[in-house]
C-alpha cells in the first residue's frame, strides 16, 4: 500500500508483501528509512508527528520513524492485519483484521488498546470519514457497517448496518473529503456511490461498471484494488488489476478524460495533502494466480488543475 502523510505534502509510506516499511520524500524520489519486518505488511498510514503505524501478517500493530532502526509495538490482533486508518482531526487510529475485529488504539503508548469491537466477518476495506463523525468497515460477508464516532470519547457505536450494492466481494473503502458520502469498489470492476443517511441513499446512491475491457463482445471485469479522492476537487481516482487509473466525478457521474496504463496491477494509489502528486503503487496482485509479471514499482504523478 501507498500513503501519503496526511500533514506534509511531500512524505510518503509504503508497504509490501515483502516484509518492508519504507518512507519517501516524493518531491526527491528519495529514501528516508527502511524498516524490515518479520512478516508481510499489509497496510500503513502516517500520523501527524511522521510516525509510520503498520499491521503485519502475523497480526502486530507496530509503529516505526525516520531514524529509528527499530518499532515500537502498540498492540495485537489474533490474525492479520488488514487495514490501518488514522484521522488527523482527533488523532484517532484504527485497525481493521481478518480476525473479525476492529480496534482503536491510542499511539502514544504501548499496548494502549482503547476499545475492540468484533464485526460478523473478517475485515476486508474500512475508512474513516475526514471530518471524524464514521466509519465505514467492509466485511467479506459483504456487507457495510458503519460507526458513529462523534462522541466525546471517541467511542464506537453501531450506526448501521448495511447490505452492499455490488454483488462481488468489495476490496476498498474510501470517504470523501466532505464527509458526506463514501464509496466502495469490487472484483467485479464496479463502484458504487454511497450516503451515510439511508434516506440519502435510497435518493443517491448508484452504481456503475468501470474497469472494463471489451474484446468482440466478451467483456472481461477487473478487479477495482483502490480509490482515492483528491482533497480539493472531490473528485476520485481508481486503479484496477487492468493496470489503469480513471478519475471519476461521483456527484456529476461521469468519467473525466485523464487516464493513465501502468505496467502492471494498481494495487493502491494516493493523492497528497494538497492535491499536487498522485502516488501509484504498480504490483501484480495475484489475480491469475502464479505468472511472470513486471517488477514492483511506485509511480510518482504530478496532478493538473
Amino acid at each position: 500500500s501507498v500513503k501519503f502523510s496526511p500533514s506534509r505534502a511531500d512524505l510518503l509510506v509504503a508497504s509490501s508483501w515483502d516484509k518492508t516499511v519504507r518512507i519517501y520524500n516524493a518531491n526527491k524520489n528519495q529514501l528516508l528509512h527502511k524498516y524490515e519486518h518479520t512478516s508481510a505488511v499489509l497496510d500503513s498510514v502516517l500520523t501527524e508527528d511522521d510516525q509510520a503505524v503498520f499491521g503485519g501478517l502475523g497480526g502486530e500493530v507496530l509503529m516505526t520513524s525516520i531514524g529509528n532502526e527499530k518499532a515500537t509495538l502498540i498492540g495485537s490482533h489474533e490474525k492479520g492485519v488488514k487495514c490501518v486508518r488514522y484521522n488527523l482531526k482527533q488523532n484517532l487510529l484504527i485497525t481493521g483484521s481478518w480476525d473479525a475485529t476492529i480496534k482503536r488504539w491510542d499511539n502514544r503508548i504501548e499496548n494502549s488498546q482503547c476499545q475492540t469491537i468484533n464485526t460478523p466477518g473478517g475485515v476486508l476495506a474500512m475508512d474513516i470519514a475526514p471530518n471524524g463523525t464514521y466509519i465505514v468497515v467492509a466485511t467479506k460477508e459483504n456487507k457495510c457497517y458503519l460507526y458513529d464516532i462523534r462522541k466525546t470519547d471517541n467511542h464506537l457505536s453501531l450506526y448501521e448496518k448495511r447490505n452492499s450494492t455490488l454483488s462481488h466481494q468489495i476490496r476498498c473503502v474510501r470517504c470523501s473529503p466532505s464527509s458526506r458520502e463514501f464509496v466502495l469498489s469490487s472484483t467485479e470492476g464496479r463502484i458504487s456511490m454511497n450516503c451515510y443517511s439511508a434516506q440519502e441513499q435510497a435518493k443517491k446512491g448508484y452504481a456503475f461498471k468501470c474497469h472494463v475491457n471489451k474484446k468482440e463482445d466478451v467483456y472481461t471485469l477487473y478487479p477495482v484494488n483502490t480509490i482515492d479522492f483528491h482533497p480539493i476537487y472531490h473528485t476520485f481516482a481508481s486503479g484496477g488489476c487492468d493496470g489503469m487509473v480513471f478519475m471519476w466525478d461521483g456527484v456529476a457521474k461521469k468519467k473525466l478524460p485523464k487516464t493513465s496504463l501502468y505496467p502492471t496491477s494498481v494495487a493502491s494509489l494516493s493523492f497528497n495533502i494538497n492535491g499536487t502528486l498522485l502516488a501509484i503503487a504498480s504490483s501484480y496482485t495475484w489475480e491469475l494466480g502464479e505468472k511472470e509479471h513486471e517488477k514492483d514499482e511506485i509511480f510518482i504523478q504530478p496532478v493538473d488543475d
